[in-house]
């Protein structure tokens, strides 16, 4: 099979990794069967990196006992909430998933470099702003993509209510376009610091930039968010590592305030319907003098701890939410304070893993960290899908490529030590 048809399917099998709910497989989405195959493949090869898988497992577990825990302080046995339910089985589905796709992207790429699989993210999110963009413009299209994914996305009241404001994304909810076109910049901002560029591939990947973030914006403005970070992360890198080119963080920042304002104006024009409300943030600036929207302001008052110690620390046990979607909030009434704990100590445990002597990429991690702590001042959410590409890219990096490697080199340099012996005798 030639080398570009691989690419391609690959990058399709990483869509619809980020998007599993785009497609409905006998009622359940992608990465319920992706995830069965990626499992039977993690067993059949002999249960490699056991010390990774083992650790992770066992920080998703912390969440699911602290679950059992909330629900036995209230007295309600052993927890068979939806919400568990659903969490495991979602969550076995991309981990199992990731596996797979990555284990495919070292067979297709022999050596791939993280550059690689950032850009199957970043070409995913990039598809699905492109599609969302041609749905928009296309009937017959949209409708034909609507009838293949997963109903839980979105049912036919609220699609029409939906529309009327902002671009509806194909397979993906509202908050959910967002949060992932927002670590999309995040990881470009990465790839544009840190490779070799020429002067057009450079335009070229400022223009993906604000593609993906102005598509972001028209489906959800938390893509702001997204925008935030990467530009904080863009000003670390700037001030803190001396291999990048200063010259290029200038030229990200002149060619960027030139995209924008060309974007602005032409959403202006061809989006009028939209840009009011995906604006609202920016206009609010320029007529008051701060950032706010009329959804911000929601935010503080359902930001809230529920009333009596036991429930702060344990939560209610049930996932039955009363009219808030602010993350925090949910968690602390569901788990309270130790499951809030653990659930985000899991993303922890999964990016120790990941480090590297790259500072640059110690970095990252803690920006997409304090992108996941932000967001969830929003909504309830998490980037687990992502770090468990990283979390599998790196130990099949080091298990494939690192300590082979090694270990060849000091094959060779007992080699060459027994030979001199031996040449001295």
């Amino acid at each position: 099979m030639p080398q570009a048809i691989k690419v391609i399917i690959l990058q399709l099998l990483f869509f619809y990794f980020t998007y599993p709910q785009a497609i409905s497989i006998r009622g359940s989405a992608f990465t319920f069967y992706s995830g069965i195959i990626g499992l039977f493949l993690y067993v059949y090869n002999h249960l490699p990196f056991k010390k990774e898988v083992i650790i992770s497992l066992l920080g998703f577990a912390a969440i699911i006992l602290a679950c059992n825990i909330s629900a036995l302080v209230n007295s309600l046995g052993i927890t068979s909430d939806a919400w568990v339910v659903s969490y495991i089985r979602s969550q076995m589905g991309w981990f199992f998933t990731a596996y797979l796709l990555i284990g495919i992207l070292f067979k297709i790429h022999n050596k791939p470099t993280i550059f690689i699989l950032f850009g199957y993210v970043i070409g995913a999110v990039a598809l699905q702003c492109a599609i969302s963009l041609t749905m928009h413009y296309n009937e017959p299209l949209k409708e034909f993509l609507f009838s293949i994914q997963h109903q839980a996305v979105f049912d036919e009241r609220a699609r029409s209510i939906t529309e009327k404001q902002r671009l509806i994304g194909y397979g993906t909810g509202l908050f959910g376009a967002g949060f992932v076109c927002g670590y999309a910049l995040i990881l470009l901002t990465y790839v544009i610091m840190r490779i070799k560029l020429k002067k057009k591939q450079f335009i070229l990947l400022i223009f993906l930039y604000f593609f993906i973030f102005f598509i972001g914006l028209f489906n959800a403005r938390t893509t702001t968010v997204g925008l935030g970070f990467s530009l904080i992360f863009l000003a670390i890198l700037y001030i803190t590592d001396h291999r990048n080119e200063k010259k290029r963080v200038k030229l990200f920042i002149v060619s960027g305030v030139i995209f924008f304002i060309a974007g602005y104006m032409l959403c202006a024009e061809f989006f009028p319907e939209y840009s009011e409300w995906a604006f609202e943030l920016f206009n609010s600036m320029s007529t008051r003098g701060d950032f706010h929207t009329d959804s911000s302001e929601g935010l503080i008052v359902n930001l809230v701890l529920p009333s009596g110690f036991k429930t702060r620390l344990f939560g209610t046990g049930s996932s039955v939410f009363f009219g808030t979607d602010v993350g925090y909030t949910r968690m602390f009434v569901y788990f309270g304070v130790i499951g809030t704990f653990f659930y985000f100590f899991y993303d922890f445990i999964i990016l120790k893993q990941c480090m590297t002597k790259d500072w640059s990429i110690t970095f990252l991690y803690i920006v997409i960290m304090g992108y996941i702590l932000a967001l969830n001042i929003k909504g309830w959410t998490d980037l687990n899908p992502m770090l468990y590409l990283l979390l599998f890219f790196f130990a099949f990096y080091k298990y494939e490529i690192y300590y082979p490697k090694v270990e060849l080199h000091e094959q060779r340099l007992k080699k060459l030590k027994e030979t001199k012996s031996s040449n001295q005798k």
